[in-house]
């Protein structure tokens, strides 16, 4: 998630946006906005190092006589449980309003793809018929049979009361326990109970460490965004995959993924773009570059080139994502619209925002015939399509954009959530650029103190937002606050994205306008050279965030340092 455009305020407000633009010469100051982009990236199922385990996405063979649910009642369940959860939302606070939360997002994600949630679902059945049968010397035979015959359904409670008892008992078998609590891990995220899933699978696994229940408890904390706990048990995921299997195979990949997503997660963008290459590498010669998979891993490769600022790189791995997707999973799939979205980031951060909003509008169209307009990814796309149309200067459409998405995330992913805090600081960009600084700062505020209960503050979207603060407090004349709060965001740009990175040039171009209003020339005019360098190198001479940076360095220039070496470079860039 990455900031990307510069806009800025003068007395007499002038906006580059390509180089076509007039270019008059005022005393700028420099109050940028940046949007934060945001993309989906999701750890694919976790196959786990052996083979007696249940592992594959699809289930296995269900038991005779065992009574299944079809597609379409599994449809309807889940919308009545949707319906039912939104009814009491509307009354919940505290823990409990986030709870419901969640289970209304993950109640979308299952309806946006019905077919893969009922074979999980069934999956779960077949776990949980196979652990009442093992413990059936414990449980009476009416018993056992009603809570099978529940659980056939759907129905998981009778199960959960059984297992509730057995966990209750004191034994001395360590591993029975770890069953128990481990198939009320199961129960609980079949019901969307994930805080409780996370701790049934937590104890399960520190009572008996084997791959099944260290793949769900891992599945759990990336599931909860607690990725500092998540990146060890991902870590072991791929060597015990590594040990089983070998480090050409299809699992050992797919761990691997795992793992280079939650490094890429924790900002850590090198690293992640080594583990993804040697996905791609096994990819190529097991499951081939025709397959499904190779896409989505090819599309994470892509993400991770975005996030570093190399926009050319990512649009072409993005578009042979795509070609993949147009042939195997078709166009009309929310994996595909996922895709278009992050090849319509990259084309927006290289400043081609027209294009980038026709690919949006497309990608929320299948959206709508897919998952439909009240799910997570429904809010991304058009958080997305928003921050398109406010660089373009439309800002009341895409205020309206924003508040619509911000309303969706508080009825899924709820208001603590690090995608939430996105939309909030876009949110606050686009009230900043109509001059209500007060409110945007506010937001920037609320925004700042989600990241550090969520991602960090060593996380390069912390920079982000800090940047973002920065500039309306700057707005407000509050100069030495935000030099302070600009120079922090550097501090973090270099241990995170680097020196080179467009987005490190933006902030230290913010932190040359505040610099060169406090009257110190010299000082702005060896930051605005290194910016204007580095966005030049990055992006290019035509892009509109170089050609900002170029119009406030010879503003600068002009009025302040005419004898300056850099001045006829800029002027010459400019003409």
């Amino acid at each position: 998630m990455f900031a990307w455009v510069i806009t800025y305020l003068v007395d007499n407000a002038v906006v580059l946006g390509g180089a076509a633009s007039v270019l008059t010469i005022v005393e700028v100051v420099f109050a940028p906005f940046r949007s934060i982009a945001r993309y989906r990236r999701k750890p694919e199922a976790v196959l786990i190092a052996n083979p007696e385990v249940f592992a594959a996405p699809a289930p296995a063979a269900p038991p005779s006589g065992t009574i299944q649910m079809d597609v379409a009642a599994f449809t309807d369940l889940q919308k009545r449980l949707r319906d039912g959860a939104r009814t009491e939302l509307a009354q919940a606070h505290g823990y409990e309003r986030k709870r419901l939360e969640e289970k209304i997002d993950a109640l979308n994600q299952r309806l946006a793809n019905p077919d893969e949630a009922l074979a999980q679902q069934q999956a779960i059945i077949v776990r949980l018929e196979d652990q009442l049968s093992r413990r059936s010397n414990e449980i009476g035979g009416d018993d056992l049979a009603a809570a099978k015959a529940a659980v056939d359904q759907g129905d998981f409670a009778k199960a959960k009361a059984l297992f509730e008892t057995l966990n209750s008992r004191t034994t001395p078998d360590v591993r029975a326990n770890a069953d128990a609590n481990f198939a009320l891990g199961q129960i609980a995220e079949a019901e969307i109970r994930w805080h409780d899933a996370y701790a049934h699978y937590k104890r399960a696994t520190s009572l008996s460490d084997d791959l099944e229940h260290l793949a769900a408890y891992a599945g759990m904390t990336w599931r909860l965004h607690l990725t500092d706990e998540a990146l060890p048990l991902y870590q072991r995921l791929c060597e015990d995959a590594k040990s089983a299997f070998g480090d050409k195979s299809p699992e050992y990949a797919t761990d691997l993924n795992n793992f280079a997503c939650v490094v890429d997660a924790k900002g850590r963008y090198a690293e992640a773009e080594g583990l993804y290459r040697q996905v791609l590498a096994i990819d190529r010669v097991t499951i081939g570059e025709a397959h499904p998979s190779y896409a989505a891993h090819l599309s994470n490769l892509a993400l991770v080139l975005y996030e570093q600022g190399r926009y050319a790189e990512a649009e072409e791995l993005h578009t042979q994502a795509l070609t993949i997707d147009r042939a195997t999973i078709g166009e009309e799939h929310p994996d595909y619209a996922t895709r278009l979205n992050n090849l319509a980031l990259v084309i927006q951060a290289q400043g081609r925002y027209a294009e980038a909003e026709g690919l949006y509008a497309h990608v929320l169209a299948i959206d709508r015939a897919t998952i439909g307009n009240h799910n997570p990814d429904y809010a991304i796309h058009l958080s997305n399509l928003a921050a398109v149309i406010h660089a373009q200067g439309r800002y009341a459409e895409a205020e309206g954009l924003y508040i619509e998405a911000l309303a969706i995330d508080r009825a899924t992913i709820g208001e603590g959530h690090p995608g939430y805090g996105s939309d909030l600081s876009n949110l606050a960009g686009v009230i900043e650029a109509q001059g209500r600084y007060a409110e945007a700062e506010e937001l920037y505020t609320q925004a700042l103190a989600i990241d550090r209960a969520t991602i960090g503050e060593a996380h390069p979207d912390y920079a982000t937002d800090l940047n973002n603060l920065a500039g309306v407090v700057q707005a407000q004349g509050r100069l030495a606050e935000s030099e302070i709060l600009y120079t922090e965001a550097l501090a973090i740009d270099r241990v995170t994205i680097g020196e080179a990175h467009p987005e490190y040039a933006k902030h230290l171009s913010n932190l040359a306008g505040v610099v060169r209003a406090h009257g110190r020339y010299t000082e702005a005019e060896g930051f605005y050279a290194e910016a204007f360098k580095v966005a030049r190198s990055a992006l290019g001479k035509a892009h509109p965030n170089t050609l900002t940076i170029a119009a406030n360095f010879l503003n600068l220039l002009e009025m302040h340092i005419p004898t300056s070496t850099h001045l006829a470079e800029v002027r010459t860039l400019l003409s």
